[in-house]
């Protein structure tokens, strides 16, 4: 009877700790959702352009909020190049309110229909329990009647003060619109740490091609890797790169950006384009120095093992 009471108890601890370990999406008081997996969570805001606004791995916070800048904050979604709209984004697409539906375990949003550039988007954002990444799927919807040209483009903002760093394209980083991103080269990985003291007097902003299909970002102890299909150089949105990285002059915040290839959509139909976010604690014995490759196989290895 010991013996038994004993088995069922630690059944019953096996049980628990195994429900614990599903994904949950929840609805919060404030209308948020919460997709948590363990301790890794993320909340998306549909009320705001569908944004991811907060992503954390065992509590510590990676994305910049809106205390920081009230507009531009969390991790948002633009159709590229901007020489189409400009700037600031349209607001239908990146601010608005999007409809927001969970079915088989994925959160789904999807914006209005932006009349003057014809295009709606939907966000499926869901997390891989083998991975433990968040996976992403964006849609860009062609809603006029012409063909139109267009590429994904994922913008998310982070807290300065950390060391960005992903494997060299067929082609040398090129500046857009700003100062450009002083970049170091070492065993063909380009770097760029910044110094959240450092006194700038422009935005700096530049597009890279990269090769690998990922790019990382290490800050306060965490190293967040955003992984993507590569692409060639050619299929570049026009000024545009597969990697910009923007760095504003006064608030404390980067954009560590990735775009997909530049497509051709026909009316009513789709481009679809996958985006997966791996966030995993920094071992000690990991120095973030530029050129450091212990820190680059540990990315590697993150993405290889999945």
């Amino acid at each position: 009877m010991k013996y038994l009471s004993l088995l069922l108890m630690m059944l019953f601890v096996f049980n628990l700790s195994k429900a614990k370990s599903k994904v949950e999406i929840l609805e919060q008081s404030d209308k948020t959702y919460l997709l948590r997996y363990e301790n890794l969570e993320v909340v998306v805001q549909p009320s705001f352009g569908g944004r991811i606004i907060s992503l954390k791995l065992n509590g510590k916070e990676l994305l910049v909020g809106k205390e920081v800048n009230p507009s531009s904050y969390g991790s948002t979604f633009w159709p590229s190049p901007q020489t189409v709209w400009d700037w600031p984004p349209p607001e239908i697409l990146d601010s608005k309110p999007y409809k927001a539906k969970i079915k088989k375990e994925k959160l789904i949003l999807t914006s209005d229909v932006d009349t003057v550039l014809g295009m709606q988007f939907q966000k499926e954002i869901s997390i891989g329990e083998k991975t433990k990444s968040v996976k992403i799927e964006y849609s860009i919807k062609n809603t006029s009647l012409e063909n139109k040209k267009v590429a994904a483009w994922e913008i998310t903002r982070m807290p300065k003060g950390g060391l960005a760093f992903f494997p060299k394209g067929l082609i040398e980083p090129k500046v857009k619109r700003f100062d450009p991103i002083p970049y170091e080269e070492k065993d063909n990985i380009l770097w760029y740490k910044n110094d959240e003291t450092e006194k700038m007097t422009n935005h700096k902003l530049s597009v890279a091609d990269g090769s690998e299909g990922w790019q990382a970002y290490a800050v306060n102890g965490l190293l967040f890797i955003k992984n993507f299909d590569d692409f060639k150089p050619e299929n570049q949105a026009p000024d545009e790169g597969e990697i910009p990285l923007y760095v504003h002059p006064e608030l404390p915040y980067v954009e560590i950006e990735a775009q997909g290839p530049y497509e051709t959509v026909k009316p009513n139909d789709k481009l679809k384009w996958k985006m997966k976010w791996y966030v995993r604690e920094i071992p000690d014995d990991i120095k973030l120095e530029i050129g450091n490759l212990k820190l680059v196989n540990f990315a590697r290895s993150i993405i290889n093992s999945n």
